[in-house]
This record gives C-alpha cells, structure tokens and sequence, in this order.
C-alpha cells in the first residue's frame, strides 16, 4: 500500500490488494479507498485492485489540487500512477466523482488505457439548464447551488494553511452542515438520513469522522462542481469500450433519467438499474452490487 510521487511532486496514498488482471477503482467526493474494500477482497484471488486515495482525501487528505480543473488534475494523477506501476490496460470504475474523474479520462486520453469501464451513479452533465436537468442536486439545484455559494464566499475571508478550529464556530457549524446536506442527497434508506443529520447536529463528531485538517481542498472541490461546467454529453457516444452503466433509480443527487442517457448513447454499454438504491448502491444494495462488479470484470474486455 504505498505513496506514490505523481508529477508535482505530491505523494499520493494507493490501496493495492491482490493478483492479476489490474482494476482501477475510484471513490466519490467525501469518500475514500477503503470503501471498496468488502467488494475487493472476494475477487482479490483473481483481480489486482488499484484504490488511490484522490487529492483531498483519505490518506491523501492533506494533498492539495494543483490546477483549477480538478477532474484533469485527478486524472493527471491516474496516468501518473498508471506509469509508476507499469500498466498499459486496466479496468476502470468509478463512482460519483471518481466516475466524472474517468469521463474527463475518456476526454482526455480516449480510454487508450482503459479494457472496460463501469460507471456508478454520474450524471454526464453538472449544471442544469434549461433543456437539461438531470445534473447534480436534480431538481434542487439552484437552491443547493445558493447556499453553498454563499458558504464559499464566506469562507474564503479565511486564507487557505487557516487551522479548522481557527474558524468561528458558526462557520464550523456551517460548513459541516453543508457536507451534511450534500451526503444527505447520496443515501435512499430512511436510517441513513437519520445518521447524517444527527452527525449535521454534532460538529465535534463530524469532524473526527470526516479529517478537516485540509478543509479548503474541500471547498476547491466544490467550487470546481458549482463553477465549471462539466459536461460530458457529446464524448459518451464515442466510448467504445465495453461499459457497464449502474443507476441507483432513487438517486437525488442525479436523476436517473440523465445516466439512462449514456447507457443509451454509448454503443457498447450495458445497463444495471438498481431499483432499491439512491446515489450509493453500493450501500443501499451490497449484494446486488458485488455481483454486478463480478460481472462486470468476468465480461470479455476489449
């Protein structure tokens, strides 16, 4: 499980685990690696798993982003890791985030390094507008969008390197309730909202659960959602790579209508609806999830 130096100089944390075909899993905003732990380890015996820590988070928590497009500088750091450990073909998933991360990849490089791909739970297009709205927060967006706005103005009167208990309590409070909001969006099951808004009421505890050492990459990372408009809509078409599209069908944080759109754009793509599930299926449906990742890898490639 080692750090590995990517071109700025940055150590960033990889989860290795296993043996043999090499798997690419990236993880969603506020995550980390070891969430894809439980599926990983049963196919460990026939699959090498890729799990890095992105900027930001987990064990790279501390790393903070070197360019203001956050997806090309992920997917900077991809190559980079890809290079350090040899690989000229994977197997890439990714969840949320880290499947926006693999569209830009696709953008940026075609999948030249890519056998197949799975993609969980993104929408292709960010922002909404008028003839799209299937992007991030869904029908929410605008308000969503204001009050995290605002929250990033005040924020930033506090310069970056400031420790997270240097700031007001209010503040604290604030920006822990939004991180609260934005994963309340994530879960489907009752007892997980139950969770979030109780850890919202608790800012001690939240802290703990979620490092805030590095808050303002956090903030970088939001930014980049709200302020560019990344959409991926005319490059799904050209992925030619078998892919597997998972739609969790209760997912607010992006409506399932805009994800059945890459399924039916990309020629080669197949699609697993997960009619149980919010934007997490691999929470609200374990099981129903690891088979569809066993399937997904036990597919012929490209």
């Amino acid at each position: 499980m080692p750090n590995i130096k990517v071109r700025d100089g940055a150590q960033l944390y990889v989860r290795t685990l296993g043996r043999g075909e090499p798997v690419v899993l990236l993880h969603g905003f506020g995550s980390h690696s070891g969430h894809w732990l439980p599926y990983a380890l049963p196919l460990a015996h026939r699959y090498r798993f890729i799990m890095p820590d992105l900027r930001g988070f987990g064990r790279s928590h501390r790393v903070n982003l070197n360019q203001d497009c956050l997806l090309t500088n992920y997917c900077e750091d991809l190559d980079d890791i890809l290079d350090h450990m040899g690989l000229d073909q994977v197997a890439l998933g990714g969840i949320s985030m880290g499947a926006c991360t693999s569209m830009q990849y696709h953008r940026l490089t075609g999948f030249k390094r890519v056998s197949r791909y799975l993609h969980i739970d993104q929408s292709p297009r960010i922002l909404n507008d008028a003839e799209w709205t299937h992007g991030l927060f869904g029908a929410g967006q605008d308000s969503e969008f204001e009050q995290l706005n605002e929250l990033l103005t005040d924020i930033s009167q506090y310069p970056r390197g400031t420790a997270y208990l240097e700031l007001p309590v209010a503040l604290r409070r604030r920006l822990i309730k939004a991180m609260a909001r934005f994963y309340g969006y994530a879960f489907h099951k009752p007892l997980h909202h139950v969770a979030v808004n109780a850890l919202a009421r608790l800012e001690p505890l939240a802290s703990r659960l979620l490092p805030m050492q590095n808050w303002w990459v956090y903030m970088d990372v939001l930014r980049a959602y709200l302020q560019q408009d990344y959409d991926m809509r005319d490059s799904v078409a050209n992925i030619h790579v078998p892919m597997t599209v998972m739609v969790g069908m209760h997912s607010r944080m992006y409506p399932p209508d805009g994800q059945l759109f890459m399924h039916e754009q990309a020629p080669n793509s197949r699609l697993v609806r997960f009619e149980r599930s919010g934007h997490a299926p691999i929470v609200d449906e374990p099981v129903k999830f690891f088979r569809g990742l066993s399937a997904f890898l036990a597919a012929p490639a490209a």
